[in-house]
């Protein structure tokens, strides 16, 4: 019991959901919970429930039509010209967990791209309308997109 009151004084203790309720905790002193932190456990109504079956194939379904639309073009792809359901883009975590992930995809389809060459690694891609770096063996003068002899 002596290393939960230590945690306990780090604030680093876990507060045991079961001490305060109508039963109590059926560990009791075995409990690996702290029994100290009375009302600071979470309960099930604060915890957020997980969206219903048909929810969740929905989102499931318009990431895939919007992966494959990235994978169309991804130099086109643009996340806010998109227009997507009330549902997702009224929840702001959500929107932004959407924009992340497809964002990350799209990077990862320019990536791929990119022909390999041992003269250059690619640590920035070229916004739309920029022009393309050079290989880093500058002198030769190769332009990203056209095939390295390297």
């Amino acid at each position: 019991k002596r290393w939960q009151e230590r945690l306990h004084a780090a604030g680093s203790c876990i507060p045991c959901r079961f001490y305060s309720t109508p039963k109590g905790c059926r560990e009791g002193s075995n409990c690996r919970f702290c029994h100290t932190c009375v009302g600071e456990a979470p309960t099930r109504s604060t915890n957020r429930s997980r969206p219903c079956k048909g929810k969740r194939e929905r989102y499931k379904k318009l990431v895939d039509r919007l992966i494959a639309k990235c994978n169309e073009d991804p130099l086109s792809f643009d996340f806010d010209a998109v227009l997507l359901p009330t549902s997702v883009h009224s929840e702001a975590s959500l929107y932004q967990k959407l924009r992340t992930r497809l964002n990350n995809h799209r990077e990862m389809s320019l990536l791929d791209t990119i022909p390999s060459c041992k003269w250059w690694t690619p640590s920035e891609l070229p916004g739309e309308g920029e022009a393309p770096s050079l290989c880093a063996a500058e002198g030769l003068g190769l332009l990203i997109g056209e095939p390295c002899s390297f």
